[in-house]
């Protein structure tokens, strides 16, 4: 009976807020997570492999990671890495890794039927667990703070125009100049 109750005890302990920087939640192609072009040029299964990268250390995140409207494939199901994964990635996912893990850490495999028809340049983005009151991705460091984490990305059919830095638009340094200017 007592130690129900100090198991009980510590599962309550809140986990201290700190929203600090909790590294980035990224989609890959490829299963070493080394970038962020996402293959669909023919039909067949597709893996998208997701990472938390940018931290030195971490035990759990939460995010959701939709298929984006831009992509012409089916969603099958994940494949976690970690035994303690509660929902999915296309409705919200938290992850317990189990231990203090050391980044860049493979942490779920979203499995999907690519039909091969996805345009060039679909931007696949990682976002806030729908369920989460502080609207954000969250991670956990290995010091028990609750981190804000960057939803990151993957691009279905990365070409010379869209690079696997984020979206940008052509301007000139009059332009960028103004912005502050006013």
């Amino acid at each position: 009976m007592k130690k129900g109750i100090l198991i009980l005890l510590i599962a309550l302990v809140p986990v201290q807020t700190a929203y600090a920087q909790g590294g980035a939640i990224v989609l890959s192609g490829d299963p070493q997570g080394s970038e962020c072009n996402i293959n669909d040029k023919s039909a067949g299964m597709c893996a998208v492999y997701v990472f938390h990268v940018g931290i030195s250390g971490a035990f759990a995140s939460q995010f959701a990671a939709p298929a984006p409207a831009c992509f012409s494939g089916t969603w099958l199901s994940d494949t976690p890495v970690f035994g303690v994964t509660v929902g999915g990635s296309q409705t919200g996912v938290s992850i317990g890794y189990g231990q203090c893990t050391p980044g860049p850490i493979h942490i779920l495999t979203i499995n999907f039927f690519c039909q091969g028809m996805t345009q060039p340049c679909c931007y696949y983005t990682v976002q806030p667990h729908p369920e989460l009151p502080s609207g954000v991705v969250e991670a956990v460091d290995c010091m028990d703070n609750l981190l804000t984490a960057k939803g990151g990305f993957g691009i279905f059919n990365s070409t010379d125009e869209c690079e696997c830095g984020p979206p940008t638009r052509d301007s000139t340094w009059g332009r960028v100049k103004s912005i502050f200017d006013e």
